[in-house]
């Protein structure tokens, strides 16, 4: 389950291409949702996380995509189609779900604390993890940990978000027994 979690974190990285290409929507209806706008540039960080995971759970990849940071790096994007069919089809077995909690913002980035429920055969396994956003000019955008190495992500990674991480890591135990 641990490797699920693994592949999800990964998955969920790999979603953002840079030239605009994506995934296909799993069936008319999400071609029709796909059109939905971007949320409003001032809507909170959280609430983005939130609506690309609903939008992943409902199996709209078009409506997830514009929420991530456009990515450069060629090898990423190839990935993009199976690892983010696997999250698809885990959310929509009911098998994953995914929420957002909570946020803190310091400059142009954003750590949202989220929690993972994995449950297969029985067994659920949780865990709470970091997921941060970096402010555009069009509004917050997931850039998860895989996408932070990526050139276009790369040069933004600060010491506001080294801040952020330090603080997740240093509140991880509290965040789990608030979110567990």
């Amino acid at each position: 389950m641990r490797r699920m979690l693994r592949i999800l974190t990964l998955a969920l990285a790999l979603v953002a291409c840079s030239d605009g290409s994506e995934a296909p929507p799993s069936s008319a209806a999400s071609t029709a949702e796909a059109a939905r706008p971007a949320p409003d540039p001032e809507t909170p960080p959280t609430e983005v996380l939130q609506r690309f995971y609903d939008a992943l759970a409902a199996g709209r990849v078009g409506d997830a995509v514009p929420l991530m940071v456009p990515l450069a790096d060629a090898e990423l994007r190839a990935k993009l189609p199976a690892d983010l069919g696997k999250v698809v089809e885990l959310c929509q077995a009911g098998e994953l779900r995914l929420e957002a909690k909570e946020h803190k913002i310091q400059g142009r980035w954003a750590c949202v604390v989220t929690r993972h429920a994995l449950e297969r055969d029985g067994v659920k396994t949780v865990d709470i993890r970091d997921e941060f956003l970096l402010r555009t000019p069009d509004g917050w955008r997931i850039a998860s940990e895989p996408m932070r190495k990526d050139p276009a992500v790369a040069p933004n990674w600060n010491e506001d978000a080294q801040q952020l991480l330090t603080w997740f890591r240093a509140n991880h135990d509290l965040l789990v027994s608030r979110y567990q």
